[in-house]
C-alpha cells in the first residue's frame, strides 16, 4: 500500500513540475522571442487564429521582419490569377518556412477571405485590408492583383512585380536582393 501512495505522490509531484515548466517557458517565449507575433511562425500554425481584420495603414510595420527582408504579397480570393498562384505560393511558405511572408487580402469581408483557405487548407498568416490602405501606404497608386513587394525592414521597396509567380519564381524573387 506505502509503495502505490508513494508512486502516486511522485506522480503528481511530476506532473505539477513538467506543467510549470512548460508556463514559464511559454511565458519566457512570447516575451522575449516574439514568438507568436512572427509571420514566419504564424504562417505555419492554424489559420483561424491568425487573420487580421482591423487595420490602418501603419499596421504593415509591426509584422515586417526586423532582421530579413519580408515578401508581401497583396491577394484576394475573388481574384481568378491570384487562384491560379494560391498552389504555387502555398507551396514556397510551406518549402520556405524561413522566409517571412505577409499575405494582404483585398477581399470584401472577412467570411470569403475564410471561406477560400479552410477550403484549400492554407494555412497563411492573412492580414485582411478592404480598403487597400496598406498598399497605398507603402506605394502610392499602385493596383492590380496578385502583386509581390519585397520589402525592407523599414517598409522600403526592393522589388515589385504583378506577375503570377510559381514556387522557384518566389524564390529567386525573395533571393534577387541578398
Amino acid at each position: 500500500m506505502k509503495k502505490n501512495t508513494t508512486r502516486k505522490i511522485f506522480l503528481i509531484l511530476f506532473l505539477i513540475i513538467f506543467f510549470v515548466i512548460a508556463i514559464i517557458s511559454f511565458i519566457y517565449l512570447k516575451k522575449t522571442h516574439n514568438f507568436f507575433d512572427n509571420p514566419k511562425y504564424i504562417a505555419t500554425s492554424k489559420r483561424k487564429d491568425y487573420i487580421i481584420a482591423n487595420v490602418d495603414d501603419t499596421l504593415l510595420k509591426k509584422y515586417v521582419s526586423k532582421k530579413d527582408n519580408t515578401l508581401i504579397i497583396f491577394w484576394a480570393s475573388w481574384c481568378s490569377t491570384c487562384i491560379e498562384e494560391s498552389e504555387q505560393l502555398n507551396n514556397f511558405m510551406i518549402n520556405n518556412p524561413n522566409i517571412p511572408i505577409i499575405i494582404v487580402s483585398h477581399d470584401k469581408n472577412i467570411s470569403d477571405l475564410q471561406n477560400y483557405l479552410s477550403i484549400n487548407n492554407y494555412n497563411w498568416f492573412v492580414i485582411l485590408d478592404t480598403e487597400k490602405s496598406i498598399r497605398e501606404s507603402i506605394n502610392n497608386g499602385s493596383k492590380g492583383i496578385p502583386a509581390t513587394y519585397l520589402l525592407d525592414n523599414n517598409l522600403n521597396i526592393l522589388s515589385k512585380t504583378t506577375d503570377t509567380m510559381t514556387e522557384e519564381e518566389f524564390f529567386n524573387f525573395y533571393n534577387l536582393i541578398k
